[in-house]
């Protein structure tokens, strides 16, 4: 489970980069 909240995680912060392809890996 915590392999999930890392993803998440990583979202966010590429989120503020413009990672909006990564973003798509929603929980």
């Amino acid at each position: 489970m915590a392999g999930i909240r890392v993803v998440h995680y990583i979202n966010q912060f590429f989120a503020g980069i413009g990672g909006e392809e990564k973003a798509d890996t929603k929980p």
